[in-house]
């Protein structure tokens, strides 16, 4: 990729100064796969698969290279956790909402699971999946 067709695959936003990737690779959660790489290699002259661009904006579809720096995947973790975006760890379990404890009074509330679900914020599954013990099958 040149970076005339980055240019061209991003538009600027003027408010924050990020460039927002438009070019294909955007994955599901919106993240511009990819574009760390090329920004990378554009700007910063990244070979080494080890070293990648990492955003200082914490906009995860900008390529704007003076919102990024270079750094490993180590410094990429201990950024995210410092800006608290990194994913709750509860066990062995990220992102969750729920304790062992709160699966425990999950397990004897004799409510819906509908019911159930609103309380703690999660989806109506997510209770099923807590009671059928296909996730939490260590918490008795």
């Amino acid at each position: 990729m040149t970076e005339q067709e980055l240019f061209d695959r991003s538009i600027p936003e003027p408010n924050t100064g990020c460039w927002l990737w438009l070019g294909n690779g955007t994955a599901r959660d919106g993240r511009a796969r990819y574009r760390g790489q090329h920004v990378g290699r554009l700007f910063f002259g990244l070979t080494d698969p080890d070293q990648h661009a990492l955003h200082h904006c914490d906009q995860p579809v900008c390529v704007n290279p003076e919102h990024m720096y270079v750094g490993d995947q180590v410094q990429n973790m201990a950024d995210m956790s410092r800006r608290k975006r990194a994913r709750r760890h509860v066990g062995n379990r990220f992102n969750t909402r729920l304790t062992p404890e709160t699966v425990k009074a999950i397990r004897s509330d004799p409510r819906t699971q509908r019911e159930i679900a609103a309380e703690y914020g999660v989806a109506q599954t997510t209770i099923s999946h807590c009671l059928t013990r296909r996730t939490w099958k260590d918490c008795q």
